[in-house]
Parts: structure tokens; sequence; C-alpha cells
């Protein structure tokens, strides 16, 4: 393990630099390197993660029930929380965390259930009255 640790990053460097030689000049001989240079990083991958499993294991016992445990975390479902875009008129940037969605969703709701805007123009105002003033003080007609 400590092995394939060590030569990761000097994988990731001969595969970024046969992917740039294969990008440049598309031979044959460039992409049978490229390819090998991704296949042995992906070995090594491979190998660091099955070694780090491996010890993983070994190191539970049933004594300290520490073999329990992943069992009991796998069992609930996890549920994704996703980010949420800001509202703005263009579209506006992400809120990742829960504060920034917390404060998002309090500036909708405000927004959302503010008071309606008693603010009507004068001579409206003026002819609702007119209105409801007549019609209080007209007779009504009784037709028989």
């Amino acid at each position: 393990m400590n092995q394939s640790l060590r030569h990761t990053p000097k994988y990731k460097l001969i595969l970024r630099l046969a992917r740039s030689l294969w990008q440049t000049n598309h031979s044959p001989d460039s992409c049978r390197k490229f390819n090998q240079a991704s296949n042995n990083l992906k070995q090594a991958l491979y190998k660091l993660r099955n070694a780090a499993f491996t010890n993983y294991i070994t190191n539970l016992h049933r004594d300290d029930y520490s073999i329990w445990r992943p069992i009991r975390s796998n069992k609930n479902p996890n549920n994704p929380n996703p980010p949420i875009r800001k509202n703005s008129t263009t579209p506006g940037i992400w809120a990742i965390s829960d504060k920034e969605k917390a404060d998002l969703f309090a500036s909708y709701l405000a927004d959302v259930f503010s008071p309606h805007d008693r603010g009507t123009a004068p001579d409206i105002e003026r002819n609702w009255t007119n209105l409801s003033i007549h019609q209080t003080h007209q007779p009504s007609r009784r037709t028989n």
C-alpha cells in the first residue's frame, strides 16, 4: 500500500505528459503510451483502494462492536442536500451551506408573504368614496 501511495503522483504526471503529447500530434505511438499510462494509474489506484479496504477489514473486531458500526451506518439511506440557486434577474450564484439556504428561504418568504401595498392612486380612491356615498343615499326601488 505504501509503495502504491508513493508512486501515484508519478503515474499522474506520466499520464498528463502522455495526454499532452497525444493531443498535440495524434500519433499511434503517443496514443499507445497514453493508454498504457492510464492503465498503470488505474491499476495503482485499484491496488491502493484494495489495500486500504483489506486493512480496514482486518482491523474490525467482534469484541469491541466495531464490526457493526459500518453496517449500522449503511442501513440509513443517504438523502442528498442539493444546492439552491439564488434568485436574481440573471441566474445567480448557488447557495451551498445550510446558512445560505436558510437566508435565501427567509428572504423568499419575506417577499412572498409581504402585505399588499395599500397605496392607490388618489383619483381612484375618490371615485370609490363617491361611488359608496351615492349607493348609500339612493332609495331602494321596489317593483311589485
